[in-house]
């Protein structure tokens, strides 16, 4: 009979290996640098691994991978969180929970970063004033803060915020193991580039993807990062990019051709594509990268980089905390407040699209411009919120009633309004301008669909 908790968790293959994008950490435990190319590495006890690959894959800087998914379940295949860590422990993990607002991000498990004590679980607060309430995920708030010595030997206070964490769980065929290597990432870039190609296979093959045959890939990407001004530049960045084989595709597009051909003829066979999705431009700092590289940590000279990290236990949802590791000093205080901002009439509680367009257009009456730094800020922000600047111009286009090329274009009080709404703030650990009215997340978010459907799309919603 099996054990409840313990014999009853499914399928699952060992884990022999790591994929990291990442060069090993430097003797100062700074992060490693972005690397071109894969770095896989092997459980120790199995040197054998290490020689199929390097003879499957004589490169010593593989960019390209053959690869398949062991399991038709999408959660258990793939997993992206937000989270954030101290010394190594988990203490902050986020996103969507079941039975909660699916457009809102909540704690699945929260800490407190010193003493341990469990914050929140499975999406609710269990201690405090908050208790039993839906545990809001709020991304402009840090989970704690640590001091460290700059470069001139002068303290500073950093805040460490939640990162997008991505595990992937792969077989490498030429090993011919039925084991998986696992897949790791902490950019935002790969977060969301990779859930578009994800969500896409997952509906091409309905749920069927165990085995199909896939390539791994790192991409040069000329992405758009923003500067503590708002001002955007292009840098490159090696992505991760996952496909399927030239030839599995052809063959998939061939059955689609048949099926096709067959729904003409009368035969009510049902054949869905996923709609297609733009590359989007994103804000995000380097892969792995600390701001102002500070050469000596005071609270914890081990403090581990973001991506370098310990997989969440048992332990950790039990609330079980090291208490001989080293202590940080964490800013202490009232825990984030889950409520957005008011700010007179243009901030209420989540607004429908057409409420938040005509209370914007009202508070443009007052007037008022903004300078060209503000006007890169309130654009950051949307790109960040609508994850590109093709989707950022088609919320300014519907929100200004006309087709617009620039957030420049748009009439100047209008655009103070917005500024004035997102209250950008920018986040300088990863990169981006993030909203300071936490509403503005979900209430632009609607605005766009809204916007798209306005414009003819309404077959996207259906």
């Amino acid at each position: 009979m099996p054990i409840a908790g313990l014999t009853d968790r499914g399928l699952s293959f060992p884990q022999i290996g790591v994929i990291r994008k990442g060069a090993p950490k430097s003797q100062k435990n700074a992060p490693g640098r972005d690397l071109t190319y894969f770095r896989v590495e092997f459980d120790t006890a199995r040197p054998d691994l290490v020689e199929k690959f390097q003879a499957a894959y004589p490169d010593p800087e593989p960019r390209r991978l053959n690869v398949v998914f062991p399991f038709n379940d999408f959660d258990r295949q793939v997993q992206i969180f937000y989270e954030a860590y101290n010394k190594g422990r988990m203490v902050a993990r986020a996103g969507t929970v079941q039975g909660l607002d699916p457009n809102q991000n909540y704690y699945l498990i929260k800490l407190n970063s010193k003493t341990g004590e469990v914050l929140a679980k499975a999406g609710y607060w269990v201690t405090g004033e908050k208790k039993g309430q839906p545990a809001v995920y709020d991304k402009s708030q840090p989970e704690y803060s640590m001091t460290y010595r700059d470069k001139n030997g002068h303290n500073k206070k950093l805040d460490i915020f939640c990162k997008p964490i991505t595990r992937i769980k792969i077989v490498i065929p030429e090993l011919g193991e039925l084991a998986y290597v696992l897949l790791k990432s902490s950019s935002i870039y790969d977060a969301m580039n990779l859930s578009e190609q994800l969500i896409a296979l997952w509906e091409i093959t309905r749920g069927n993807w165990a085995g199909v045959p896939l390539v791994l890939e790192r991409k040069p990407t000329q992405v758009l990062c923003p500067d503590e001004n708002g001002n955007k530049t292009y840098r490159e960045k090696w992505l991760l990019s996952i496909q399927a084989l030239p030839a599995w595709s052809e063959a998939k597009l061939l059955a689609m051709r048949k099926a096709s051909m067959l729904l003409a003829a009368g035969n009510p066979l049902q054949v869905s594509l996923p709609a297609g999705e733009s590359v989007h431009e994103e804000d995000d700092e380097d892969e792995d990268r600390i701001p102002d590289e500070p050469e000596a940590w005071i609270n914890d000279e081990s403090y581990p980089p973001a991506g370098e990290v310990a997989e969440i236990d048992d332990e950790i949802l039990d609330g079980e905390f090291d208490e001989n590791a080293p202590e940080t000093q964490p800013e202490t205080g009232n825990e984030p407040d889950t409520q957005p901002e008011t700010n007179g009439n243009i901030t209420d509680d989540h607004r429908a699209p057409q409420r938040l367009k005509t209370d914007l257009h009202a508070a443009a009456l007052k007037g008022g411009r903004l300078d060209p730094q503000e006007i890169n800020k309130t654009a950051a922000c949307l790109d960040y919120l609508l994850q590109g600047s093709a989707r950022r111009m088609e919320f300014l286009s519907w929100l200004a009633g006309k087709s617009l090329k620039s957030s420049k274009d748009m009439d100047p009080a209008l655009l103070k309004a917005l500024h004035d709404y997102l209250k950008p703030v920018y986040d300088p650990n990863n990169g981006v301008f993030y909203p300071a009215n936490q509403a503005a997340s979900i209430e632009v978010t609607h605005a766009h669909a809204e916007g798209l459907k306005a414009n003819g799309q309404k077959e996207l919603f259906s």
